[in-house]
């Protein structure tokens, strides 16, 4: 076809599949007259794709009810919980989090322990491959339906070669680590960025709506990070790289990072106050109204003002999560804010972990149906 896509059937039912599966992962119990109705599809692709389903265990059939005609009852279908799952891995220099998500994007279990002593590709890999195994079997029943593995950390990342390009946090440069964490855990890995990961499991976790486009905000002791969900999808950019601000340029030679970071907030407070050890001892100032600290605080609420209004103004968000650190430590002014549709992330860790689950099991699910549709 000029100026168009040739796509091949096998595609074609790859799609209407996914299809399927998101309309009765959205409304359990439809029968496959219901689906006919409402993805416009044939009876008889219908009837096939639900077949291809059931024996890939993803769909599988309920309790009957009575249908429209005389008689007649309605055969009623759901997707399978168990049907597959993935890992969700979050690594840190402090600790590893792992998690394992079932295919309706639920927690199925959760482990954490320390971070290696080597930060080294092999030395997470071999913690996430001591934790897998000690998860309870019969949390899942069937070991071959843990599909892929998800890892994430703090850094700019290349998903398609599942290489880490660069973590500041870590060390590393160009690090091999989905190649390394798939040979250790004997299944895929794909390589994602923490804060895209975090999104996707605060919006998994806090049950937001699939067609809620959102935005999460990052702010940690060292760094500064978004990510946004737009029309169902998380926004890359080129190589993958969208999100990263610390270094946004205002008056100057200032840049926002200076009045937002933790470490730098701390280093502000020093040059005034040397005994200054962290962001409390300047949080325990602010409290007994002294100056110098009640200026950083108010310096820092504006600056984080001005960062969400951009946020807003550029994507227009049903919501705006906020997460990291710093952004806990001054939870309290979030209300204080004039921006709406604001919400404060959970522990940041977890929701990265079951973030990076949701991503695996979207693409595990893919790949299950693009091997048992090709023919």
């Amino acid at each position: 076809m000029p100026g168009g896509k040739a796509y091949d059937q096998a595609y074609i039912r790859r799609r209407n599949s996914l299809q399927l599966l998101e309309v009765l992962t959205a409304c359990q119990g439809l029968s496959r007259t219901d689906l006919t109705h409402i993805t416009g599809m044939s009876a008889t692709s219908v009837g096939r794709i639900v077949g291809a389903l059931m024996e890939l265990g993803l769909v599988e059939e309920s309790a009957s009810a009575a249908g429209a005609g005389r008689g007649r009852r309605a055969v009623r279908l759901r997707t399978c919980p168990d049907g597959l799952y993935t890992l969700g891995i979050h690594l840190d220099t402090q600790a590893v989090t792992l998690r394992a998500v079932s295919f309706d994007g639920k927690q199925a279990a959760s482990l954490s322990a320390p971070a290696p002593r080597q930060l080294t590709p092999q030395s997470f890999a071999r913690c996430a491959r001591e934790m897998w195994a000690r998860l309870p079997r019969k949390v899942v029943a069937d070991p071959s339906r843990v599909r892929m593995a998800g890892v994430c950390l703090s850094g700019t990342v290349n998903r398609r070669a599942g290489r880490v390009a660069r973590s500041d946090q870590m060390d590393w440069t160009d690090a091999p680590l989905g190649e390394v964490f798939s040979q250790a855990l004997g299944m895929p890995a794909l390589v994602e960025n923490d804060v895209k990961s975090s999104l996707m499991g605060e919006k998994a976790l806090q049950g937001l709506a699939p067609e809620e486009d959102c935005a999460y905000l990052f702010i940690g002791q060292a760094g500064i990070g978004t990510a946004m969900i737009v029309n169902h999808r998380l926004v890359r950019g080129r190589d993958d790289a969208s999100g990263e601000i610390d270094g946004i340029p205002l008056v100057g030679n200032d840049v926002m990072q200076k009045h937002l970071l933790g470490k730098n907030l701390v280093a502000r407070a020093q040059a005034v106050s040397p005994g200054v050890r962290d962001v409390e001892d300047i949080l325990s100032a602010y409290r007994l109204d002294v100056r110098w600290a009640r200026l950083l605080v108010e310096d820092y609420a504006n600056h984080l003002a001005l960062l969400l209004r951009m946020i807003d103004s550029l994507l227009r968000p049903h919501r705006i999560i906020l997460g990291g650190k710093t952004i806990m430590d001054f939870a309290w002014l979030v209300p204080r804010l004039s921006v709406e549709r604001l919400s404060l992330g959970g522990d940041f860790a977890a929701s990265c972990a079951h973030g990076a689950a949701v991503i695996a099991l979207e693409e595990a699910t893919q790949r299950l149906l693009k091997e048992a549709l090709k023919g």
